[in-house]
């Protein structure tokens, strides 16, 4: 009875019929174990992320006659840590992509590990490729958060993003453009530090990857200052190109 009574309770929890609550909570893991371990691969931060939100809903894997369940989270988690690479990009992303590098240098400045970086470029990202050079690079620099030694929306990443923009590219604050989804990890901080900005605001008006949109847009007192917002990086792109064809 009462292993029907723990099983029911692994499939009712409220979170796992609501992705975006889901992912909020995965969020909240990561970020705590990001603060407690800010060298630690971004690879690892997902893994006991992982680990730590199936405890919390009690989903753990059923043991079988030849592993326990701590075992098997073990290669669950392992496995979502490890998936970095394989995460499909948004539909836009990739044409958006190539049609800005027509115009600027393009400098992300990412929160996973170098390796799952590349794992990601040269994998769901490999279309930007197109037309290029053999050999040659698509992003003009790439700094993570394995090369700060630590996580947005930590400042230490935005000194580290200007000090390298200014020494690799001779790059002065007024010439930098912020484009980012997160209005936690990108663009509390960008105001902070005083940076032009781009809000791509896909799923706006919930939780999720950008925050909370009425905490952070606030009125006077707004958290962020980003002077564009599009919803989808493909507007973007196509909003320069108009403009710079002399459209509207």
């Amino acid at each position: 009875m009462q292993q029907q009574e723990r099983r029911d309770q692994r499939y009712s929890h409220p979170l796992k019929s609501d992705h975006v609550a889901l992912g909020c909570a995965l969020n909240k893991y990561e970020r705590t174990f990001q603060v407690e371990n800010p060298t630690q691969s971004y690879d690892l931060i997902l893994k006991v992320s992982y680990e730590a939100l199936a405890k919390e809903l009690q989903a753990l894997p059923a043991a079988t006659d030849t592993e326990d369940a701590s075992s098997l989270l073990d290669k669950e988690s392992s496995a979502f840590g490890a998936s970095i690479g394989t995460w499909p990009p948004f539909p836009d992303t990739v044409e958006a992509m190539r049609k800005l590098k027509q115009r600027y240098k393009l400098v992300p400045l990412s929160n996973v590990d170098r390796a799952s970086f590349q794992k990601t470029l040269h994998g769901p990202l490999g279309g930007v490729h197109k037309g290029l050079k053999d050999g040659e690079a698509f992003f003009d620099a790439v700094y993570t958060a394995q090369d700060v030694g630590s996580y947005k929306p930590d400042p230490r990443n935005f000194e580290y993003l200007l000090s390298h923009l200014k020494s690799d590219f001779g790059a002065a604050k007024d010439d930098v453009l912020h484009v980012a989804q997160s209005l936690f990890h990108d663009h509390e901080p960008a105001k902070k530090f005083g940076l032009q900005s781009v809000w791509i605001s896909r799923g706006e008006g919930r939780d999720g990857m950008g925050g909370n949109v009425a905490e952070y847009l606030g009125g006077d007192n707004a958290k962020v200052a980003f002077g564009w917002r599009f919803n989808t990086l493909g507007e973007l792109a196509e909003a320069i190109e108009r403009e710079s064809e002399g459209g509207v």
